[in-house]
């Protein structure tokens, strides 16, 4: 977890972690426009929101990929 401008950021193996599914599932998701995502030096995060706003189902289908 970080801390970006007040934002509370995970990367794909907290998320993993968190809903109890693989780090492909979670790639998965972001891929599929279900979990919004954005790469930071790199590396793929998930805010604090996005994952509230999947797991309460949420889900724009127009957002594109990380």
């Amino acid at each position: 977890m970080k801390k970006v401008l007040g934002v509370t950021l995970y990367d794909v193996h907290e998320i993993a972690d968190m809903l109890d599914v693989s780090k492909t599932t979670i790639h998965n998701y972001v891929n599929g426009g279900k979990l919004e995502a954005q790469r930071i030096g790199g590396k793929l995060y998930c805010s604090e929101n996005s994952i509230k706003m999947f797991i309460n189902g949420d889900v724009k289908r127009e957002q594109k990929r990380a």
